[in-house]
């Protein structure tokens, strides 16, 4: 599978809409919500400095490849946090997505699934299991397919790759 970041030197998404967070499961607190996502978004991620960050390719665009930290792939689905109705964007592990038979299904559409993660294990590593309800109906979901991609680079600072680079040097968006 692809990586659909790549590296450029587009500042992040900017200047208002829905700020999406992340949401992943801690030891004793499982999320839950409903999906707004058809399908998940895959990405090859890495983990340093306390967090997840996109990988970019090689050295020396990726800063993970280049300090050779693991490369994992995860999944993303935009859904809404139960109790709150927050839009997030659902994180799930590479074990998790496969023990799933719905998630790598292509052909199950996710919109309106209940979905709930969380930790099999007493560390902050453990194992992540995913349930999902597929008998949800979508009513009440806002119409069309969000752009995952587009909120993870927003979280992730990079940016989207339709986003155009306009350099605003002495007063030209064509240089």
């Amino acid at each position: 599978m692809l990586n659909p970041l790549y590296p450029s030197d587009c500042p992040a998404v900017n200047g208002g809409g829905t700020y999406v967070m992340l949401c992943s499961p801690r030891v004793g607190r499982p999320v839950s919500g409903i999906l707004r996502s058809s399908r998940p978004l895959g990405v090859f991620t890495h983990w340093f400095d306390g967090r997840t960050h996109p990988c970019l390719g090689e050295a020396p665009d990726c800063i993970g490849c280049g300090q050779r930290t693991p490369k994992r792939w995860k999944c993303y689905v935009m859904g809404y946090l139960d109790g709150t109705r927050r839009p997030v964007l659902f994180e799930i592990p590479a074990d998790a997505y496969r023990a799933s038979v719905q998630l790598s299904d292509p052909g199950v559409s996710l919109r309106g699934a209940r979905i709930r993660l969380e930790r099999q294990g007493p560390n902050a590593n453990s194992p992540v299991r995913v349930v999902l309800g597929l008998d949800v109906c979508p009513h009440g979901l806002p119409d069309g397919e969000p752009d995952v991609l587009r909120h993870l680079c927003r979280i992730w600072g990079c940016a989207h790759p339709h986003d155009e680079v306009i350099k605003t040097e002495g007063g030209s968006a064509d240089a």
